[in-house]
């Protein structure tokens, strides 16, 4: 989705579960998102966005989802409005971690796509703290 390089940030423990695309980023199954979600908030990185991806076992990946209701492929993104003027970084964080499950639990996608492919949907998130470049002061020591 975002296209560069990831940080490893998350714990062996969520991200050997996850669908690892040939470029290294990582998608979930819509019932681990909870755990993953948490994980994040905890550690202070919000989740600002997602993506819907249709998966392969060799590592590929469409965000073309060939929705049923629309009978085109459609590409299924969600976006949380940026950090508000005075919305403290805690703040901020729960909001995207309530918003995205949310989106995610209230968005039927699953059922929307051939019961063929519902094995292979899997939730992409964005986290900028994953695509940051380090700052100047941590590559001095």
């Amino acid at each position: 989705m975002f296209g560069k390089r990831m940080k490893k940030i998350l714990p062996d423990k969520l991200t050997a579960h996850a669908f690892r695309a040939s470029n290294g980023e990582l998608a979930w199954r819509r019932e681990q998102l909870p755990e993953v979600l948490s994980t994040y908030a905890i550690q202070g990185n919000p989740v600002e966005a997602f993506e819907v991806w249709l998966t392969d076992k060799s590592g590929g990946w469409t965000g073309l989802i060939p929705v049923i209701s629309e009978n085109v492929p459609a590409v299924c993104v969600y976006n949380v409005k940026g950090k508000k003027f005075l919305e403290t970084r805690e703040t901020f964080v729960a909001r995207c971690t309530k918003e995205i499950l949310e989106k995610v639990n209230g968005w039927d996608i699953d059922g929307d796509v051939k019961e063929t492919l519902r094995p292979r949907i899997r939730y992409n998130l964005y986290v900028e703290a994953e695509y940051a470049k380090p700052s100047a002061v941590s590559n001095l020591g």
